[in-house]
């Protein structure tokens, strides 16, 4: 059987540790080979574990800070997962990254401008960072959505019964708009 040469084959694996100098790497994709030593790492096993025993919370937390360089990545694994593993108790889980958090920041210093609680928009700067959320300020997130949702459905502009990642989805793909 034909072989193909060394580095034909290096590039059909996506998540080689080797791509990082293909052409059009930017520093987001580099951290793709990550995705194999986390499949290999007991920290996805115990969030499993967490999701299925406890709820989202847990297995945030049993994620959070234990697989180096991974950052926002780990919400998606376990959005995915909640999906197939329904949490013991309360919400499933949901994406939180940067776009999503700079969306809620933007949010947040809107309304604390125009409620005169947060005039320069420093507390939404802080509650809604770009990243290394705590379990707790997950917890907030979840919440935050969950109300949101429930609010939202009580009018006439949002599908009643929509599940909150539709909200989370809107977050993501909407831009935001300023004044002036």
């Amino acid at each position: 059987m034909h072989q193909p040469p060394e580095a034909v084959a290096r590039h059909r694996d996506p998540l080689r540790e080797d791509r990082d100098h293909l052409p059009g790497r930017t520093p987001h994709r580099r951290h793709l080979p990550v995705v194999r030593p986390l499949i290999q790492t007991k920290p996805p096993s115990a969030a499993v574990t967490a999701l299925r025993e406890h709820g989202s919370l847990q297995a945030y937390a049993a994620l959070h800070r234990r697989v180096p360089g991974l950052g926002p990545f780990f919400t998606k694994f376990l959005y995915f997962t909640g999906i197939a593993i329904p949490p013991a108790r309360g919400p499933r889980p949901l994406i939180l990254d940067r776009v999503l958090s700079g969306r809620l920041q933007w949010m947040a210093a809107a309304v604390g401008r125009e409620s005169g609680h947060d005039p320069d928009g420093s507390v939404a700067a802080w509650v809604w960072s770009d990243g290394n959320w705590s379990p707790h300020r997950y917890q907030v997130y979840l919440s935050f959505i969950h109300a949101a949702v429930d609010q939202l459905a009580a009018g006439d502009n949002w599908p009643s019964g929509a599940a909150p990642d539709l909200l989370e989805c809107a977050l993501f793909t909407t831009g935001c708009e300023t004044s002036g």
